[in-house]
C-alpha cells in the first residue's frame, strides 16, 4: 500500500489566528484527529493534535 492511496487531499490547513472552537469543529467535520498549522506563505509551521484542544 501506498501513502497516495490513504492521504487526505487536498490537504486541510489551518492558521496560527485560528479560533480553538473553529479548528475543533473543523476536525470533527472533516474526520481528522490533526491539522497541519500553516503561515500567510503556505509554509508548515506546526501541527495541532484534536487533543491539544480539548
Amino acid at each position: 500500500m501506498l501513502v497516495r492511496e490513504r492521504m487526505t487531499a487536498p490537504v486541510i490547513t489551518i492558521t496560527p489566528d485560528h479560533r480553538f472552537h473553529d479548528a475543533l469543529h473543523t476536525m470533527q467535520e472533516k474526520n481528522l484527529h490533526h491539522l497541519p498549522v500553516v503561515d500567510a506563505q503556505g509554509a508548515l509551521v506546526g501541527v495541532v493534535a484534536e487533543r491539544d484542544l480539548l
